[in-house]
């Protein structure tokens, strides 16, 4: 069979850092490259004829369809392939055999490559028969004009194309925001079309507007019936009303949509966010346990990882806040093992070994069999888990590999390895601290009682007079009434009095809990902290200390959690049975699910299932 010829058309504007890799990715794979410059101010142009590219200057017009068309009327081969500059094919795609089929057009694959390893997909005509009379229309997020056709073939071809444009660092470094805002808002005024109002709400979203864009949304979706976006659409309307705090709106939503896109697998993921959210666990879980048996999504755009490695996160974390830490480790390790440099995967890894109580040597030693370090960037990302958990490990690496860090890293590491003295040092070679670490300095202060630091630092927190003023009034032990205790003295309290747990200084965590026994918020918040870094078992005798007037619900609930985790089954049922009679509600029929499936019991699991699938915003009736 003859092969075909393929002309690759691209528009770019100062492309210098993406351009050489898009265009090394081509290599014997096209027979002409067409490059349409809308100004470069850099070496785009000489980058783009040094790869033999064809190169044609062109004034931009705030109109991509416009500047596309442009380009592949330039093309002089059988078929076209258009990229983007910062996108480049997979290693492994061989296009001259997916064209082979002689079809018009064909929908290819594209992963966005985003901050923090997160990764999207979805699916666009890239490749298409050139000299058919297809062209562009849409001035951003521009369209094959394929619907004024009637006969044109078509199929899904095997070609990945990989793009790195989505980071936050090079969205915000090429103002790519206010720029596509600008068009889209003009767009929809003049064409409010489904797929327009669909890439408006995308924009808002990304802009921090959530209420905006679900409105954009809604416009939407009722322009866009039986669209290929349709469902991610109903997704992400569910994920801005999850921002918005609108969970049971979300919920219901994304409910709905699930009974007409029953195998989308991003629904479910989605329910788990908002039933997490919700405190609804137990939905959360089975939520995520059908993302699992699903699988990741085919064929439609989606987050990568909502059926494999981000839903294990995700069902990690609320088997964790259940207190079912062995099926949360295991799913804490299929996430590793499925995403090994995931941050987030490798956080949740040491969240459940640390609730679980294992030493801290042992721990460490965990860390680096399931994440032994092969190259920098590696090394770089464990760091910065490390760094964010305050664990010991971080001085450790840094020793052993004789890392260069800044200060105040090391600082940290220092501090967090009980090395006091020689942290305590390293202050006064610093002038000003980032904030995130003045709590870190206010713990050191009140360990070596160091009342002029830690004075120096309360000056320097985020608080108004009036709360740095409580604030040392508190620390001074002094008996502050608990109606001014503001959530932003509460929470450096608990941040600061909580990272002796990591230092593993229990013995003045313990103390400072105590004397901090008649603040209800702070003492539920303080003990959820000893729960999650496996301190529980330390906070028995506080709870069971504390005046009645500061107990709530919630404090309650964690107290039988504890007992529950430390196998005083007597006890755990005695707290959940007086809670649920007294406030029948959800959460405290998941504590009672919690007890019987801890103990085995069939008919005592199924008796609360039925009681909690009667709640109108639940899904285990399908489960």
């Amino acid at each position: 069979m003859v092969k075909k010829t393929l002309s690759v058309c691209m528009i770019v504007k100062n492309e210098e850092k993406f351009l050489p890799k898009c265009l090394e990715s081509l290599r014997n794979e096209v027979n002409e490259i067409i490059i349409v410059d809308t100004g470069s101010s850099d070496k785009t142009i000489k980058i783009a004829e040094e790869y033999g590219a064809k190169v044609y200057n062109y004034e931009w017009k705030n109109d991509f369809a416009d500047a596309r068309n442009f380009s592949i009327n330039k093309a002089s081969s059988e078929y076209i392939l258009v990229l983007d500059a910062d996108e480049f094919l997979d290693h492994n795609t061989k296009i001259e055999e997916v064209i082979l089929s002689g079809k018009d057009y064909y929908v290819l694959k594209i992963k966005n490559n985003m901050s923090n390893g997160y990764v999207s997909y979805h699916q666009a005509i890239r490749l298409f028969k050139n000299n058919i009379g297809l062209s562009y229309y849409g001035k951003i997020h521009e369209h094959l004009n394929i619907e004024e056709f009637t006969n044109l073939t078509s199929e899904f071809g095997d070609v990945l194309i990989h793009h790195d444009g989505y980071t936050q660092e090079m969205y915000k470094e090429r103002d790519k925001y206010n720029r596509n805002l600008e068009i889209l808002l003009k767009e929809t005024k003049e064409f409010p079309t489904g797929y327009n109002l669909f890439n408006l709400g995308v924009q808002l979203k990304v802009g921090g507007k959530p209420k905006e864009a679900l409105e954009a949304f809604k416009k939407s979706y009722f322009l866009s019936k039986e669209k290929v976006y349709v469902p991610y659409l109903l997704y992400l309307m569910g994920d801005s009303l999850l921002t918005m705090g609108k969970l049971e709106d979300g919920i219901s939503l994304i409910k709905d949509a699930t009974k007409i896109y029953p195998k989308y697998t991003g629904f479910y993921f989605m329910l788990g966010n908002l039933y997490s959210q919700n405190n609804f666990l137990l939905d959360a879980e089975f939520a995520y346990k059908k993302c699992l048996e699903l699988g990741e999504v085919e064929y439609f755009q989606t987050i990568e990882g909502v059926g494999s490695y981000l839903a294990s996160i995700k069902l990690s974390e609320v088997l964790q806040r259940q207190g079912k830490l062995l099926g949360a480790l295991n799913h804490a390790i299929s996430a590793i093992t499925e995403k090994k440099n995931f941050a987030p995967a490798i956080s949740q890894y040491i969240n459940v070994l640390t609730q679980s109580g294992i030493d801290k040597n042992a721990i460490n030693e965990n860390i680096k069999k399931v994440f032994p370090m092969n190259n920098s960037k590696e090394m770089l990302l464990l760091l910065g888990v490390l760094l964010a958990k305050r664990s010991n490990l971080l001085l450790e690496l840094i020793t052993e590999f004789n890392l260069k860090v800044d200060e105040q890293l090391l600082f940290i590491a220092l501090l967090y390895g009980n090395k006091y003295d020689e942290a305590y040092l390293y202050l006064k070679d610093i002038s000003v601290f980032k904030g995130e670490y003045l709590t870190d300095i206010l713990s050191l202060a009140i360990l070596r009682n160091d009342r002029k630091l830690r004075d120096e630092i309360v000056l320097q927190l985020d608080l108004v007079e009036e709360e740095k003023e409580i604030l040392l009034e508190i620390l001074d032990d002094g008996n502050v009434d608990y109606t001014k205790l503001t959530d932003n003295v509460s929470k450096i309290i608990v941040k600061s009095i909580s990272n002796f747990i990591n230092m593993n200084e229990k013995e003045i965590f313990i103390k400072m809990a105590n004397g901090l026994s008649r603040y209800g918020k702070v003492t539920f918040e303080l003990s959820k902290q000893a729960y999650l870094l496996g301190l529980s078992e330390y906070m028995i005798n506080i709870l069971n200390s504390i005046e009645s007037k500061v107990v709530n619900d919630n404090l309650f609930s964690l107290q039988g959690d504890i007992y529950l985790a430390s196998g005083n089954l007597s006890k755990a049922i005695q707290v959940y049975n007086e809670l649920y009679n007294k406030t029948p509600n959800y959460q405290h029929l998941n504590n009672l699910y919690n007890f019987y499936e801890k103990i085995n019991d069939t008919d005592g699991m199924n008796i609360i299932l039925k009681e909690m699938s009667l709640n109108d915003l639940s899904m285990l009736q399908g489960f």
